[in-house]
């Protein structure tokens, strides 16, 4: 039987964009968003769960509150961003994840990030004097994408560390997808920016609940794993 653990985790949630290579740093992956909402600091004696998204951290909250660890909340909170944020988190990108084990004493990562083709060339992102592409002379095209690995990463450490049951874990967030949920303004102002890709606008977009059958459906499969 696996033993509780506690944790203390840091998330670095990857752009969805699958980009094997990030060759210009003044290239964000997302659009700039609201200002910074800063809050008093607070302190909790059991745990804290803190996420880019109020969704998100409500069933990281819930998962921890019914005897979940922090991998197990961890995997809720990430399916859950890719839900409510997917300009910026989701099944399409990488992740790096850290965690402390308080019972070793030891700090462990596992490193999530896109796997590019086995025979790519080295040099694909040079051009023919040997010096660095541009980002979107580089970025455009099949040979810039990488197969994603959040999926593969989160599984794994699941399945180390992990205490809920994977396929219970699924369904506080599958459950979540069929409620639908308030676009947040980092959500609206990203649309707003990219909004030739999508049949929605910010005029009608502050009124709605959001759903996402076909992530449910993609939720389901992946419950099963």
């Amino acid at each position: 039987m696996k033993k509780k653990i506690k944790f203390f985790l840091f998330f670095i949630f990857v752009s969805k964009n699958i980009f094997a290579n990030q060759l210009q740093s003044d290239i964000q992956p997302e659009p700039a968003s609201i200002k910074t909402n800063l809050k008093k600091s607070l302190v909790a004696k059991d745990f804290i769960v803190v996420t880019a998204n109020d969704y998100a951290t409500s069933i990281g909250f819930e998962i921890l509150s019914k005897g979940g660890n922090a991998v197990d909340a961890a995997v809720a909170i990430q399916m859950t961003l890719g839900l409510v944020e997917p300009q910026s988190s989701g099944l399409g990108g990488g992740s790096f994840i850290t965690f402390y084990n308080k019972s070793e004493g030891k700090v462990y990562s596992y490193e999530g990030r896109e796997k590019a083709p086995k025979k790519i060339p080295e040099n694909i992102f040079l051009n023919k004097n040997g010096n660095t592409k541009k980002f979107f002379e580089a970025a455009i095209g099949g040979a810039a994408v990488g197969t994603p690995a959040t999926l593969k990463t989160y599984k794994l450490i699941h399945s180390n560390y992990g205490l809920m049951n994977w396929e219970k874990i699924f369904s506080y967030v599958i459950e979540f997808s069929k409620t639908g949920f308030v676009p947040s303004a980092r959500l609206i102002n990203a649309v707003n920016k990219e909004r030739f890709f999508f049949d929605l606008y910010p005029s009608s977009i502050f009124k709605n609940i959001i759903t996402n059958p076909k992530k449910k459906f993609t939720m389901m499969i992946i419950q099963k794993l």
